[in-house]
């Protein structure tokens, strides 16, 4: 089946669309989905400041690793469900139904929570791209949370799991001290924060309490 060939009136409304997007200084040619999205390279990255490849290693780069401990999870979390579906884009093309499109994509295979993190961090992302200059404005307009309301965790364990729990940290821990902290919690019932920002006059070791 031939495929059919596009009206004056369609060529003309796509020639002013590119004409508008080169008046905004943006590509053409960047401005869509790419259909096989090339891998990732340096000079990808430094090439086009105006990328999402860009985007997506400054915002780890500069924001964060200074303020989170664990900031692999974030470039995980974009090499995995962000960048495949828009490698090769302007970062300023990138519009609200496309944000909708992908966390479709993340709830549709069962990962509803997971879809609730990326949202969260396409947010900050598009907000550090407005604040360093990348993009004048954010896609980024959801109204509900598009994994829907997480439910909070209501399951404890059972005896024979806080048994083999016990009985195994010491060989299940890669930091010597971790063990200690964890029966600590378990024996005293302390939320993570109380025993992490304990001070040493809190604690008796002669009346051991």
């Amino acid at each position: 089946m031939r495929p059919v060939a596009p009206s004056l009136a369609m060529a003309r409304a796509e020639a002013q669309a590119h004409r508008d997007l080169l008046d905004r200084g943006v590509d053409p040619r960047t401005a869509r989905r790419a259909r096989r999205p090339a891998p990732l390279s340096d000079a990808a990255v430094s090439g086009n400041k105006r990328s999402i490849e860009f985007l997506a290693h400054e915002f780890p780069e500069r924001h964060v690793t200074p303020n989170r401990r664990r900031p692999e999870c974030v470039q995980r979390i974009l090499a995995r469900d962000v960048l495949p579906a828009w490698r090769g884009r302007d970062a300023r093309t990138t519009t609200p139904g496309e944000i909708i499109e992908l966390l479709d994509g993340i709830v549709a295979r069962g990962s509803r929570v997971m879809a609730n993190r990326v949202a969260s961090l396409l947010a900050q992302m598009f907000k550090f791209g407005i604040h360093r200059a990348i993009v004048e404005n954010s896609p980024v307009m959801l109204l509900y949370r598009p994994g829907s309301k997480e439910r909070p965790r209501a399951r404890a364990l059972s005896e024979e799991e806080l048994k083999a729990f016990l009985q195994n940290l010491d060989d299940a821990c890669r930091f010597q001290r971790l063990p200690h902290v964890l029966r600590v919690l378990l024996l005293t019932l302390q939320r993570r924060s109380e025993l992490a920002l304990a001070e040493w006059r809190e604690f008796d070791f002669k009346g051991k309490t």
